[in-house]
Formats: C-alpha cells, sequence, structure tokens
C-alpha cells in the first residue's frame, strides 16, 4: 500500500465567491504526509434556543429540522520523510502554505482532502503548529520529523470531494 495523501487547496471567500489556487499534493510538493487523523463525522450540536416557563415542567426548546452543528479543532499527526539537507526549506515553505503566506497565495482559507479517510471539510484554517521530532538515523540519508497541526473546521457537515482529470486530481468542491 501507497503513502495516503493529503490534498490542500488554498481559497479566498469575498462573501459571495471561493478565488482558488491549485491542489497541493502535499508529499509531492513539501515531502510531509499523515501519520494520524481524526475527522468528526457530526461534532458536538450548537446550544439550541430555549425558554424556562416558571411552573411548568422541563424547557420549551426549538429543535429545526437540522441541529446546527459547532465547528471543532482537527489536530493532524504529521511526518516528513525527505533529505536532511531540504528538511528547513521543505517545511518552512509548507508552515508558510498552510498559512497562506507563500508567493503564490491564494488566501488562508483552505479546502482539505484526506485520501485514507477519503474525507474532505471546506472553510478550515490552521491555528497552531506543534514544535517537532527530528530524527536522523546515522545511515541513512533521509530525514523524519514528527509535527502537529492544529486546524479550525468552520464549517463541519459539507463534504468536499476530490475531481479528477487525466487521472490529475485539479480541484477539491462541495
Amino acid at each position: 500500500m501507497g503513502i495516503k495523501k493529503l490534498y490542500i487547496q488554498q481559497s479566498y471567500y469575498d462573501g459571495s465567491t471561493y478565488q482558488k489556487g491549485a491542489v497541493v499534493d502535499t508529499f509531492a510538493t513539501y515531502h510531509v504526509a499523515i501519520h494520524g487523523i481524526l475527522y468528526k463525522y457530526l461534532p458536538e450540536i450548537k446550544d439550541l434556543p430555549k425558554r424556562d416557563w416558571n411552573g411548568t415542567d422541563g424547557e420549551d426548546v426549538y429543535i429545526p429540522k437540522h441541529i446546527p452543528m459547532k465547528g471543532y479543532e482537527l489536530e493532524v499527526n504529521m511526518l516528513y520523510k525527505g533529505s536532511e539537507d531540504h528538511i528547513k526549506d521543505d517545511i518552512q515553505s509548507f508552515v508558510d502554505y498552510l498559512y497562506g503566506r507563500n508567493a503564490e497565495a491564494t488566501g488562508g482559507r483552505l479546502f482539505i482532502y484526506d485520501e485514507y479517510t477519503q474525507t474532505g471539510r471546506k472553510d478550515v484554517y490552521v491555528k497552531s503548529i506543534s514544535p517537532s521530532d527530528y530524527y536522523v538515523e546515522e545511515n541513512d540519508t533521509d530525514a523524519i520529523c514528527a509535527f502537529d497541526v492544529k486546524f479550525y473546521v468552520s464549517d463541519p457537515v459539507t463534504d468536499v470531494t476530490p475531481t479528477y482529470v487525466e487521472g490529475k486530481l485539479t480541484n477539491l468542491s462541495y
């Protein structure tokens, strides 16, 4: 089984339409792959509006047809596997990309799609990136670095799916 990839697409939302950049395969571009990720199918619900009438039992709760969900944090364990000579530049470029601070940035609003779980979300942004554990074996030319990226998923219910053209992933859409 090959490496299952994480695809990310930068975007900017002006209030009516999305402007989107190219889809990036994080392993092919930055040598960064997913080690662990836990999506929530449906996260915690938002507080429902209610009234508590004196003299009656219970509460008068408005329960809509579709119960609204809260956004949630998504922690992703990432692994870098590449050259010891390029680790610093690759990881810095990856972090700049996630924050929308790369030279050709479209924006810091992300569409993400995990090939392993076949799950994608839109309106995702980075909250933080943990310090990394760095490892190089004496007789090996590969450098390995593990770090965690904490994302915030502000749209917890819209599914993002990949669009392939001639076998290449070209767009993440909902």
